[in-house]
């Protein structure tokens, strides 16, 4: 059981280091802070366009109404 413990303990401060490393990257470049939110919200306007066309698919609809308009 105290075994389980410390195993927990330490694998949870791994975690969090490996998090910490990984935000002070993105402080030390923010060119590449950048240049990843961008890729989010790409991404995110293909799942916007990817909803809609799975909807005019599933409904037959030629004229979908998409769940987010930019």
């Amino acid at each position: 059981m105290m075994w389980k413990k410390i195993k927990s303990y330490f694998s949870m401060l791994h975690e969090y280091r490996v998090m910490m490393k990984g935000s002070k990257f993105f402080e030390k470049n923010p060119v590449v802070q950048g240049r990843f939110e961008e890729n989010e919200d790409w991404l995110e306007h293909l799942e916007d366009r990817v909803y809609t066309l799975e909807k005019m698919i599933g409904d037959g609809s030629s004229n979908p109404s998409p769940k987010n308009q930019d």
